[in-house]
């Protein structure tokens, strides 16, 4: 599974939505970035994915 979600600028991280495969994920965070838009604390938005070892993040965005 592939969690998408977004940090904001004083460290939190939120997870928004899971998807089982990456081409879902990829539409989705799209959508998450938009939606976001408007907000000025968003610092990125992440994908991330359980390798095994807990959660890691392996996908960047840019808010802007």
């Amino acid at each position: 599974m592939i969690e998408i979600g977004y940090t904001t600028t004083a460290g939190v991280d939120t997870v928004s939505e899971t998807h089982d495969s990456p081409a879902e994920a990829n539409t989705a965070v799209a959508a998450l970035k938009t939606s976001l838009a408007s907000r000025d604390d968003i610092a990125t938005l992440f994908m991330q994915v359980d390798s095994g070892e807990g959660m890691q993040k392996y996908g960047f965005i840019d808010p802007d």
